[in-house]
């Protein structure tokens, strides 16, 4: 019973994970052909291309390889560069082979996400090339000529055989991602309407953040795939659209619950909140029994159904003015009632919205124009962080160098590779520990299978078939672990190492010593790159929060001094909910986690409620706009200092003495209230109820700040 629940995830694997690893099973064949057919000179170079090129997505497989290409170009180029000119000289060689390594890793941290593998590529090309030449210069330009066009059949090969043999087009995978990631926001929304933020915070949470990481996990898709047709790129242009207002709806969602929780806590009995609950369901349920698989459903129900609805809270709206008509002094359950219902108005249009672009993603020629959204989505930045990453690649450079010179070690080229590779590819991964003990046991079970085909298999075997149906359930296992989010370090490293030790050649080596000296030189390697993750300013959520919280106070400094033009306000959104994103792994991995997660979560709806005042100020008084400004103008200095490190003491006590000038100016606001009518007391109301949300948000940053 252990055994089978072990190997479940073997059977249950998605189709998509199996249509990968007959893509790999099929250019592992191919390649290997035509490594005895044509006698290539690095048939591991073409193998390693086409284990890292084959990806679930036909457009992922194009980018990925664009990136291969281009990254091993340079690193060529850069290899003969230092080969020509400092061969002789192997102090300055080293040393600058150390500071193009650096750059590219910290380059791969701060360049445009799907960019990031070309500079790291670029960055551990030059250990393939210019230090395995070192020995011998002369040799340097076949080597690059050969690690490109080795690289080159690699990628066409999985490129064609993606295309034309196993195509998995990301169109229908992504019309089946958005419809989860709708699905998500409907559970949410659900859950919003049923009060779960009061009844099980923990389920309300989890769904909360499974609409911004699903959100998000469609936006990754949309960029990686977004090489399958060049000519549809308005296609994607709609998934990005439907993704961020997927993110609007979530986060106007998840101000509404609370502000419903307090209604309820009041025992509120006001008939405009039990209309608008009944309509929230009503609007639920019809939306629940929607089938993805019918585009013209979509267009037929949904627009109508979702009309309806944002026409019945228009009338609602109409009477909530009506009500303000008839009271010079509303209390606090018209206050938030108003807000409430704000919200659910914003909320359904960007659901609305978010249904228009899904619709257009079924549709064979969608609509070439999606008007005011952001072509792609801001990603967070780690500035300090990618500075720190770049220091690993130098410590375990320093450490395979000193090791080999030291030894001497006739393999010492081999040895200096995995120094260079793992720094640099693996420099953002957040958990080392883990891709540490999954690199030795994939070293080990990888020489190990090798050794057992080259020494035990092979000569007992003729003819080609034989031999490559020998290493099919090798392939198989190792796809299925690539495949794996949490296992594709191993099954990444288990099959490279295979097919390093295999040597599919006419011509193989079959020395045991020489295959221990080259497993020697792989595994210490190994270590060494591993450890300079692991010791070298390792990755740890504390590392990673506080850069988020640096910059994301600093942002909100910038708001607050009002120097943020309306332009950025997109761009500030999305790194946000990028931010969040992140931080949702660490919830569960460290104490603090959700406490991390919550500030997040209110330095977002502060900054949204700033950046959008500006728009509602109109309606008060030119006194009362100045006094904003000034309040917000002193908040500035505070959340510098708090971003810096400094004065996280008397944190808490500025943000609290903060919360009470909140509180002042909302009094001042609700003076105002009688002198206003129509219209205007409406407009007072709703941006009155909107910065009523700022004292708790100070209150409960407050509380994080004692907590630091």
């Amino acid at each position: 019973m252990v055994l089978k629940n072990r190997l479940a995830w073997l059977v249950q694997a998605p189709v998509e994970n199996w249509i990968r690893v007959l893509q790999i099973v099929f250019g592992m064949g191919v390649i290997e052909w035509c490594s005895y057919r044509f006698n290539l000179a690095s048939p591991g170079t073409a193998l390693v291309a086409c284990i890292i090129v084959a990806q679930p997505l036909v457009g992922m497989i194009y980018a990925k390889a664009a990136n291969r290409v281009l990254g091993t170009l340079f690193g060529c180029l850069f290899s003969l560069f230092l080969l020509m000119a400092f061969g002789q000289a192997p102090v300055v060689f080293f040393a600058l082979l150390v500071l193009w390594v650096c750059v590219m890793t910290w380059l791969g941290n701060r360049i445009w996400r799907p960019l990031e593998y070309t500079t790291r590529l670029s960055g551990y090309t030059v250990a393939m090339v210019a230090v395995t030449a070192l020995a011998a210069p002369d040799n340097g330009f076949i080597l690059a000529v050969h690690r490109m066009t080795d690289t080159l059949v690699g990628v066409l090969v999985m490129t064609v055989i993606s295309t034309v043999v196993v195509p998995l087009s990301a169109r229908e995978l992504l019309r089946r991602k958005a419809w989860q990631s709708v699905n998500d926001v409907l559970v949410f929304l659900r859950q919003v309407v049923d009060g779960l933020v009061v009844t099980d915070l923990a389920a309300y949470r989890k769904a909360h953040m499974q609409c911004i990481s699903g959100s998000f996990d469609l936006e990754r898709m949309r960029l990686d795939a977004s090489l399958e047709n060049l000519s549809r790129g308005h296609v994607f242009q709609h998934a990005t659209a439907l993704v961020q207002n997927l993110l609007r709806t979530v986060s106007r969602l998840h101000v509404m619950a609370h502000q419903l929780a307090h209604l309820d806590q009041a025992n509120t009995s006001l008939p405009i909140k039990s209309e608008l609950m009944l309509s929230l369901q009503y609007c639920v349920e019809q939306l629940e029994t929607l089938d993805n698989a019918s585009p013209d459903q979509l267009e037929t129900t949904l627009a109508p159904l979702l009309t309806q609805q944002l026409e019945h809270l228009a009338l609602l709206e109409t009477q909530l003015g009506n009500l303000l008509a008839e009271t010079d002094t509303p209390d606090a359950a018209l206050w938030r009632i108003t807000l409430t219902l704000y919200l659910a108005i914003g909320s359904l249009e960007s659901l609305q919205s978010s249904l228009r672009h899904m619709q257009q993603l079924h549709r064979e020629r969608p609509d070439l124009a999606v008007a005011n959204e952001k072509p792609r989505l801001a990603f967070h930045v780690f500035h300090r962080l990618s500075l720190l990453r770049a220091l690993r690649p130098a410590v375990a450079i320093g450490s395979g160098l000193v090791i080999w010179y030291w030894t001497a070690w006739p393999q010492g080229a081999s040895l200096m590779m995995m120094p260079i590779v793992l720094p640099t590819l693996f420099a953002a991964h957040p958990f080392p520990a883990l891709l540490f003990r999954q690199t030795i046991a994939g070293i080990v079970l990888g020489m190990g299978l090798g050794y057992l085909m080259l020494f035990r298999v092979m000569p007992v075997i003729d003819g080609f078939p034989l031999f490559f149906l020998a290493q099919v359930p090798v392939i198989v296992i190792a796809g299925l672990l690539i495949c794996n989010r949490a296992t594709v370090g191993l099954g990444m490293v288990l099959l490279i190492n295979f097919y390093l030790s295999v040597q599919p050649t006419n011509m193989p080596v079959y020395d045991f010593p020489s295959f221990v000296n080259l497993a020697l030189a792989t595994l210490t390697g190994s270590v060494l790159g591993c450890l300079s993750l692991l010791l070298v300013f390792p990755e740890s959520p504390r590392r990673i929060v506080r850069s988020i919280h640096r910059q994301m106070l600093e942002e909100l400094a910038h708001i607050c001094e009002n120097k943020a033009c309306p332009e950025e306000q997109g761009q500030f959104e999305s790194r946000m909910y990028d931010r969040l994103n992140q931080v949702q792994q660490w919830m569960d991995a460290t104490p603090r986690g959700l406490n991390d997660a919550k500030l997040v979560i209110q330095v977002f709806y502060l900054g949204e409620l700033l950046y959008r005042f500006p728009q509602r100020q109109h309606s008060l008084p030119a006194q009362l706009q100045r006094d904003i400004r000034r309040f917000l103008a002193n908040l500035a200095p505070g959340f510098r200092q708090w971003a810096k490190g400094q004065g996280q003491e008397g944190m808490a006590d500025q943000l609290r003495h903060a919360k009470q000038q909140m509180l002042d100016l909302l009094e001042d606001f609700r003076t105002l209230y009688p002198k206003v009518a129509g219209e205007d007391r409406l407009c007072l109301l709703r941006t009155t109820a909107q910065l009523e949300l700022i004292p708790g948000l100070l209150e409960r940053m407050a509380g994080y700040g004692e907590s630091t």
